[in-house]
């Protein structure tokens, strides 16, 4: 690098500025630009007409009185959607709760506990920042994120001493766990948020190798997705030493528990279910083969097919109700599964959200409001998009369309109360600082 912090032309080699590195040249791979993958302005053009579409038809009902009960929700849902998505009021100025050298931040998310609002924050150092937002004038209720910036917030810091980045928190109820790697082991930080701050933590270590790219906490039962394996503690806070390890041949990139079950996503483009019930590694493939092969798949109305030439990396993985499960991929794809249907050769989904931009980036933030009413994707191109999980359209893109200065790594929607018609806030995790936008009109 040079002086001013420019990197060097070297011969041969380039510089990927997403990655911080040099490769051969011949290593760059041939692939579409953003603009032409992600299509922005046929993006824009038909989510314009949808919502003039959406508003049209709600209107024409009302008027009428036609239209069943579950029809006039479904678009009144949609207009909700759109109204917290192109409005917006951003807290000002971002939250930067690292404040010393030169920490970056590496894991995020938020848990809320009898009306308390968690902020989570792993930095690149190894430490645990947990705050909290307190209104002194009314004790025992939350006042929201705009407390943050303000004297009424409570800040604990826990050093787990591994000098590791805290790449995982999974949060559960009242329970939190960091995850950190060493190089011959996984040292943890169990938080309980209800205890008094330096009493309710634990800082177990498990002697399993291997880079942890994602983590599930359910009641008590973690289980880390590594390189080839699932490593599973069916009580975390008191059989540590007693972990079983599941073996998977493929890097596990996302996780999604249930009472006697895991499902990893994979590397290699499969999604697998093991019962923990069981003895041994068997599993069920789900979904097919739809994301481990060669795919087309259309990328608009003017029928223009894009294809993968190779497998997507199943990066993202999230139960929604019952039956139903969203799956990110590396190649962009977002879709809705229904897991009763989900075994067999030829498995189709119950809904696509079109407009998603990545081709390779394995931890773009991706999140589901408290509702489950509306999902918000963070783009490779450094872009936020929101789409309606009635309907599956989407409802634009946060911020009026402006680029962030880097990917969000990960994304959370927090609501002020149990109201389903409360005041939402998204979070938007970058390395250096966390993005806070009240989504809707101010009145809502």
């Amino acid at each position: 690098m040079t002086r001013d912090g420019k990197p060097l032309e070297l011969p041969g080699l380039y510089w990927d500025e997403e990655r911080r590195r040099y490769f051969p040249i011949a290593s760059r791979a041939k692939r579409k630009s953003i603009d032409e993958v992600a299509q922005p302005a046929y993006t824009d053009v038909k989510s314009s007409q949808w919502r003039r579409t959406v508003t049209s038809r709600y209107l024409q009902i009302s008027r009428a009185g036609k239209g069943n009960f579950s029809q006039r929700l479904r678009l009144a849902d949609d207009l909700e959607g759109l109204s917290l998505v192109n409005s917006y009021t951003e807290l000002d100025p971002s939250l930067r709760p690292l404040t010393w050298q030169s920490s970056k931040i590496a894991s995020f998310c938020t848990a809320t506990t009898d009306d308390t609002l968690n902020v989570l924050v792993g930095d690149s150092r190894g430490v645990l920042h947990c705050s909290r937002a307190v209104n002194k004038t009314m004790p025992g209720i939350n006042a929201g994120p705009d407390r943050f910036n303000d004297n009424s917030r409570l800040f604990t810091s826990y050093h787990l001493g591994s000098g590791s980045p805290i790449v995982k928190i999974a949060t559960c109820g009242n329970l939190v766990v960091a995850v950190s790697n060493t190089c011959d082991s996984c040292l943890l930080a169990i938080r309980d948020l209800k205890a008094p701050d330096y009493s309710g933590v634990s800082f177990p270590r498990i002697d399993s190798t291997g880079d942890i790219r994602a983590a599930s906490l359910l009641d008590k039962s973690l289980v880390l997705g590594m390189s080839n394996k699932l490593v599973w503690l069916q009580d975390v806070q008191s059989s540590i030493r007693n972990h079983r390890t599941l073996h998977t041949r493929s890097d596990v990139l996302s996780i999604v528990q249930s009472p006697n079950t895991i499902t990893a996503g994979l590397r290699s483009g499969e999604v697998r279910l093991f019962d923990v019930r069981t003895r041994g590694d068997a599993s069920t493939e789900l979904i097919g083969s739809r994301y481990s092969k060669r795919s087309d798949w259309e990328l608009g109305p003017s029928k223009d097919m894009k294809s993968r030439m190779a497998h997507a990396a199943v990066t993202h993985l999230q139960g929604v109700g019952d039956w139903e499960m969203l799956v990110g991929t590396s190649s962009g794809e977002l879709e809705m599964f229904d897991l009763r249907f989900a075994t067999g050769t030829r498995v189709e989904p119950t809904m696509s959200f079109k407009g998603h931009v990545n081709s390779y980036l394995l931890d773009l933030g991706i999140t589901i409001d408290p509702t489950s009413s509306i999902l918000f994707a963070a783009g490779q191109d450094r872009r936020i998009r929101a789409w309606s999980l009635k309907s599956g359209e989407q409802l634009g893109t946060v911020l009026g369309g402006a680029q962030l200065a880097s990917p969000a790594r990960a994304l959370a929607v927090t609501q002020r109360d149990n109201n389903l018609r409360g005041g939402k806030w998204l979070w938007i995790s970058q390395e250096d600082e966390i993005r806070v936008l009240r989504l809707g009109q101010p009145s809502s």
